[in-house]
């Protein structure tokens, strides 16, 4: 008798869902929720949290009722589409005890709100989602999660591991941009059928170059012919900013209107300031955080450079791409889709310091070589990288039973 009304009550629940399917005239839009609650570590737009203002912004204009838990007095709070919901009152933070109250403000959240799916993105709100679900009890048994991780996370301690292993039971997928990152979580255990692979997209920029420059070398006080290039990276010393700190070094030898902007946060940021007051480049390199200008500066640069290959299909690198500013990018797994070397971007060597001076150095003095490689890769990652084709991946995966 009770199998029988617990096997009754499974095939109640899968009818709900089925009836809770929102399907368009396009064969590829399907949709199995009413309301979705996503939990970020940040919305600064110039990083991860792109692709989630891209699959927020169309879930919204697909009827979905679309909630956004962000850290406390996050500034980019208000740069979500009309239409999503934010919650700016969940803690973020590496610190156990910290993570344990914005696991309680989430439980609160869950319940308030009550939401068919959750999902996590990115960082230690996956570890947030997952205690926050299991402290919600009977309000989170039935609310299907699910994480995103663009980033590939540090070596885990033993206690850490333990307590990681045990939040990832929790997530139905596991949704990562790139095969690389996938193959990562199956070594802490995670089993394939669990991991999703969806490619970032990034949508073509409207902004014009040309303000956008004028916009940078005015806020950085900045020559106007100044040749600047960007990087965003958070301060960590896995990201390998020391490396383009050291290329710039080389270069100002030889060129003095040449300059670094470091766009990004993080604890490192200290001992890279101290770096730098070594080095001969010490005027010519300037950190910005998280400014909120960050999508023109990297618009109105003369060059992108990516020094690491944690994040596979680098949003920021997509984007600058996407903008026509030539890209000087490391290779290896997550780069060799987007820079073919000497057709959409020039490609460095993992740690070749001085290759990212001497391609910059040839990019200006060939600046018809360079304009073909920015057109290139725009075209290629127009092509092969838009942002229907993500946020088809997203609903797909939202639509599994």
């Amino acid at each position: 008798m009770l199998l029988w009304i617990s096997l009754y009550g499974r095939r109640l629940r899968l009818i709900r869902r089925k009836c809770d399917i929102i399907s368009s005239t396009s064969p590829s839009f399907i949709v199995v929720t009413r309301r979705i609650l996503f939990v970020t570590d940040s919305l600064f737009p110039a990083g991860n949290a792109q692709s989630l203002h891209l699959l927020s912004s169309q879930l919204v204009e697909d009827g979905l009722e679309v909630h956004v838990a962000t850290k406390c007095n996050d500034p980019f709070a208000g740069s979500l589409a009309d239409g999503v919901v934010v919650h700016p009152d969940i803690t973020h933070s590496k610190r156990a005890t910290n993570e344990f109250q914005a696991a309680i403000g989430l439980r609160k959240l869950i319940k308030r709100i009550a939401p068919d799916i959750v999902h996590s993105w990115c960082g230690y709100s996956n570890h947030v989602s997952g205690l926050g679900l299991t402290m919600a009890g009977v309000h989170g048994r039935n609310v299907r999660f699910y994480s995103t991780e663009l980033f590939q996370q540090p070596q885990a301690t033993f206690v850490t591991g333990m307590a990681r292993r045990r939040i990832n039971r929790r997530p139905e997928k596991f949704i990562v941009p790139h095969e690389s990152l996938g193959r990562s979580l199956k070594g802490q255990g995670i089993r394939e059928h669990r991991i999703a692979v969806v490619p970032n997209g990034i949508s073509p920029t409207s902004k014009n170059r040309s303000s956008a420059r004028s916009l940078l070398r005015e806020t950085f006080g900045l020559p106007e012919n100044a040749r600047v290039a960007v990087a965003v990276a958070p301060l960590i010393p896995r990201t390998r900013i020391k490396d383009l700190i050291w290329a710039l070094d080389l270069l100002v030898v030889i060129r003095d209107d040449i300059h670094l902007l470091v766009i990004g946060e993080g604890p490192h940021k200290w001992q890279l300031r101290h770096y730098v007051g070594f080095t001969e480049a010490e005027n010519h390199i300037h950190f910005t955080g998280n400014h909120p200008d960050s999508l023109d500066f990297i618009t109105g640069a003369d060059f992108y450079w990516h020094s690491h290959l944690l994040n596979p299909l680098p949003v920021p690198v997509l984007y600058a791409m996407s903008a026509g500013v030539p890209v000087i990018s490391v290779f290896g797994a997550g780069t060799t889709e987007l820079v073919v070397s000497q057709q959409t971007g020039l490609a460095v060597n993992f740690g070749a310091r001085d290759e990212f001076a001497r391609w910059t150095k040839y990019l200006i003095e060939q600046p018809h070589s360079a304009e073909q490689l920015s057109l290139q890769g725009m075209e290629h990652v127009r092509e092969n990288f838009a942002p229907a084709q993500m946020i088809n991946g997203y609903k797909e995966i939202y639509a599994q039973i």
